[in-house]
This record gives C-alpha cells, sequence and structure tokens, in this order.
C-alpha cells in the first residue's frame, strides 16, 4: 500500500481482516527521492497495490507509473481535499518548496491561525480566540465543506473507489465528526470502510 498519514491506520485494519496473507505499507510523502526507485522496483512482487494518489512529482511512485507498469493490479482511492481554511492545516512554501518548519502552533501550519498571527494577536490570545470559536466566524465553514465535497467529487473521476457518498450519508447522520481527526485525516470510521471496499 501506498499511502502518507493513512498507511499505518488502514494497513492495520487490512491486516486484521485476514484476507491477504502479506500487507507491506509505505509512507510516500517522507521518502528521499533517491529511494523511491528502489520501492518501486519491489512492487513487481506484489499481487495487488492499492494506493491514494500520487501527482508525477513522486516519480516511479506516482498512481501513473505502477498503473502503466502493472495494469489491472493497482487501485487508487482519493485523498480527501482540504482547504487549508478549516480545521488546522495550510501548506506554506518558499521557492516552489513546501515547508516542513515547525509550524505556528503546533505540527501544522493552520490558514486560521496565520490569518490570527498576521492580526497581532498574542499567541494566548490566539489560543483563546481559537477555543471559543471567535477565530472561526469570519470563515464560512458551510461552504468551506460543500466545496471540499464538490473537489472530492472531481479528485474520484480517476479512482478506483468513492468516499464522498460515505462522507456525506454520515454527515447526513451527524457522525461525520467519527471519521475525520481533519478533511484529510480519517479516523477509524472511515479508515474501515476504505477497507472494506478494497477488501470486496
Amino acid at each position: 500500500m501506498l499511502a502518507n498519514c493513512l498507511h499505518v491506520s488502514l494497513s492495520l485494519v487490512l491486516r486484521k481482516s485476514g484476507l491477504f496473507s502479506a500487507l507491506e505499507s509505505l509512507e510516500v510523502y517522507s521518502l528521499p527521492e533517491v529511494d523511491r526507485q528502489r520501492e518501486a522496483g519491489k512492487l513487481a512482487t506484489a499481487d495487488l497495490i492499492l494506493t491514494i494518489e500520487h501527482g508525477v512529482a513522486y516519480g516511479p511512485l506516482s498512481t501513473a507509473a505502477p498503473q502503466q507498469a502493472y495494469p489491472g493490479r493497482v487501485f487508487s482511492l482519493p485523498t480527501p481535499f482540504f482547504s487549508g481554511t478549516v480545521p488546522d492545516m495550510a501548506y506554506l512554501s518558499r521557492g516552489g518548496a513546501i515547508s516542513r518548519a515547525p509550524a505556528v502552533m503546533g505540527d501544522y501550519h493552520s490558514a486560521l491561525l496565520l490569518m490570527e498571527c498576521q492580526s497581532g494577536y498574542s499567541e494566548a490570545d490566539i489560543v483563546d480566540r481559537y477555543e471559543s470559536g471567535e477565530s472561526f466566524r469570519r470563515l464560512d465553514v458551510k461552504g468551506v465543506w460543500d466545496d471540499n465535497l464538490r473537489e472530492l467529487k472531481f479528485r474520484e473521476l480517476s479512482t478506483s473507489f468513492r468516499i464522498s457518498d460515505n462522507i456525506e450519508s454520515r454527515a447526513a447522520e451527524g457522525k461525520v465528526v467519527e471519521d475525520f481527526l481533519s478533511f484529510n485525516h480519517p479516523r477509524e470510521g472511515l479508515v474501515n470502510h476504505i477497507a472494506q471496499s478494497f477488501s470486496k
């Protein structure tokens, strides 16, 4: 399985299913470019390859590369789209490189928190405003959610699995909070749905 933050939880669920004699997973985004060719060579021995969508920047581990090399053995799923506005993450770039530097608060750069910093609030004020919901009032949360789902459905046009229908039905039941840590960091509910879809 070729994934990023999803690779640990999804491979654990798939291993527990008992349907696979062996299952290897790889966190692609942290793999140095020099190691990608070596890891791509190992795919030749896999009966099935499950991957989230990886663009051409990942070279031999892009989604298109194994699809071309091993037709019929590669199954892809979309990464839930995340706008960078809510709830917790934005990517910063400089000179074309994505920042992996420590974020303003915590592990991720939050567009919301960066706007608070830009507005001149202190760290204590930012925490208070975030916890109280005051900093969210400038956002159209429903609009962002709808935009995210629209983008996800567009991405699913080229993948083997759809997850947007499950997300929408869980949201209608008021249970979507059980499925996400953030819009692109699934919890058990969505991970189990993906595993069941792949295992059919």
